[in-house]
């Protein structure tokens, strides 16, 4: 499986590649933050992904205000997908969430217990 260039230099020459991170990032900053921020850190996004390399401690600053102690794992998650040759919809059903398989199971614990 290939991966994709995310350098700084690479996102400057390519705005293809950034237009390609919008859905992504839209779905995701409307899960964690709602609606009412999702075209404001975009926009912040955007402004900063040609200036500042997105696996940088300063772009990770920049976005600290908003996503607070979930900055980490939102990043992680998002330069996951942005280095990733897929498009969303192929990214999603591969991607594995480390929580998914114990939520099911916390889940199927819940329905097991009241059949009991």
């Amino acid at each position: 499986l290939r991966i994709r260039d995310i350098s700084l230099s690479f996102l400057k020459r390519n705005p293809a590649a950034i237009h390609r991170l919008l859905p992504w990032l839209s779905r995701d900053i409307k899960v964690l933050l709602g609606e009412q921020h999702v075209e404001f850190v975009i926009q912040l996004i955007l402004s900063l992904i040609d200036r500042i390399d997105l696996e940088s401690p300063e772009f990770a600053d920049h976005l600290r205000p908003f996503f607070h102690e979930k900055t980490d794992h939102f990043l992680h998650e998002f330069i996951s997908f942005a280095k990733s040759p897929l498009d969303m919809v192929a990214y999603d059903g591969k991607v594995s969430y480390g929580f998914s398989s114990r939520v099911r199971q916390g889940e199927q614990d819940t329905r097991d217990a009241g059949e009991r």
